[in-house]
């Protein structure tokens, strides 16, 4: 994620997922980065995660849909950096 710089206004905190505002350092582009934690509650929740971004991924050509931008995997969770 060293090409995103996160940025402290516009964090929303949901049930499952915290969402802050961020933007790539090349280009200027204002992105919403979603951290999802791989275990909730001591189990893993991984495969919801990964269905979640398939789901995004068939949903691309859809107007009704945020497209997904990219995706990191770190230790403890996973960042869905989704287009505003």
């Amino acid at each position: 994620m060293g090409h995103l710089n996160g940025r402290g206004r516009g964090t929303t905190k949901g049930k499952f997922a915290v969402v802050r505002k961020c933007m790539e350092k090349s280009t200027g582009h204002e992105y919403a980065a979603k951290f999802m934690r791989k275990r909730r509650k001591g189990q893993d929740c991984r495969v919801e995660i990964i269905h979640e971004i398939a789901v995004l991924e068939l949903a691309t050509a859809s107007p009704r849909v945020v497209n997904l931008h990219q995706v990191y995997e770190m230790a403890s969770e996973m960042v869905l950096v989704l287009e505003l």
